[in-house]
């Protein structure tokens, strides 16, 4: 439910909400494809070294690793739901005393943007997320997820 600090006919109030709806969807469209670029390059790197003997496997989940980092990095999920979240936050303060509602309700509202500061400062990035997968693949034994693990010697022969 969102505030209607403005009344329907007021044309500032209008974009006033459509940017709050705008943001809101930006802000959840962003939390999605965060999660999910996440998932399919931590999953990647987490299944690279069981495939090792499969030349094709590895390099198809080193290129859905780089693909899905070089994503990342263009488009800022992280950095975009952060900014939109938070814009989010501060049109609802901002709505709520326009309309002599924020006295009423500071300490929710307070509390709502806190532990929403707190739930974005603890995402990570997603070459901490590969990174954090190597070392726990280097403290189990597990190999590395560089092709160079693969040597001429080790890999299986093809058809003749």
């Amino acid at each position: 439910m969102y505030f209607k600090a403005f009344g329907s006919d007021d044309p500032l109030g209008r974009l006033v909400e459509e940017k709050h709806i705008d943001y809101l969807n930006k802000a959840k469209w962003y939390s999605v494809v965060y999660y999910v670029s996440r998932l399919i390059a931590g999953c990647s790197a987490a299944l690279l070294p069981f495939f090792l003997k499969h030349p094709t496997i590895p390099t198809m989940l080193s290129m859905i690793i780089v693909i899905t980092t070089v994503l990342d990095i263009t488009f800022s999920p992280k950095d975009r739901w952060t900014l939109y979240s938070k814009a989010t936050d501060l049109l609802s303060i901002a709505k709520a005393k326009a309309v002599g509602d924020y006295g009423k309700f500071e300490e929710l509202l307070v509390v709502l943007a806190e532990t929403e500061s707190a739930n974005l400062r603890q995402l990570i990035n997603l070459d901490d997320l590969v990174n954090r997968i190597e070392q726990a693949r280097g403290k189990s034994g597990k190999t590395g997820s560089g092709l160079s693990m693969v040597s001429p010697d080790s890999a299986p022969e093809g058809p003749r």
